[in-house]
């Protein structure tokens, strides 16, 4: 069975859509970005939902935050983040009006966070096994350990501290 091509817009400089459409795992000229978003779930605990990559996966079988992924073409970060975590997780939250937590740059691109409060059981996730084969709750420490241990996507700390004071100073634990 032939594999659905996954379309991607490219932005310019400023993150804004050009109008041209990127086929993933193609090349891109110079100046050309795609966007991607990343979703941190936090528990009213403090601690983070995190995931376990599949195997198969770039990444494969490290600890990752909640739920990541490309935006599609014609797609909003919202819409993209709102996808992603129910296609990978199983959860439903509805992002539609909100700004994104964090922006940042990569040499590709434009990453958008999202740091949402949710609780919920890691046990009572529905996992897309292509993607995810394990959740769990983690503290900061904890994660940045794994990072130190070489367990978790290589973040750099001071991002993933940063989540975490964005959701302490949003009263999100």
């Amino acid at each position: 069975m032939e594999q659905k091509q996954e379309l991607l817009d490219i932005l310019d400089c400023n993150g804004n859509p050009t109008g041209k459409v990127h086929i993933r795992g193609t090349d891109r000229a110079p100046g050309e970005y795609i966007g991607v978003v990343v979703v941190c779930v936090i528990h009213s605990d403090g601690r983070m939902l995190i995931q376990q990559r599949a195997s198969e996966k770039g990444w494969g079988n490290k600890w990752d935050v909640s739920c990541s992924g490309a935006i599609s073409h014609g797609e909003t970060p919202q819409i993209a983040a709102m996808r992603e975590l129910k296609e990978e997780l199983g959860l439903d939250a509805d992002l539609t009006n909100v700004r994104p937590s964090l922006v940042t740059l990569f040499s590709n691109g434009f990453s958008y966070a999202f740091v949402i409060k949710m609780d919920t059981d890691p046990a009572s996730i529905t996992l897309q096994e292509e993607e995810v084969q394990d959740v769990c709750l983690a503290s900061k420490d904890t994660i940045l350990e794994m990072i130190r241990e070489e367990s978790f996507v290589p973040y750099r700390t001071s991002w993933i501290e940063y989540v975490f004071d964005f959701a302490e100073q949003n009263y999100l634990f």
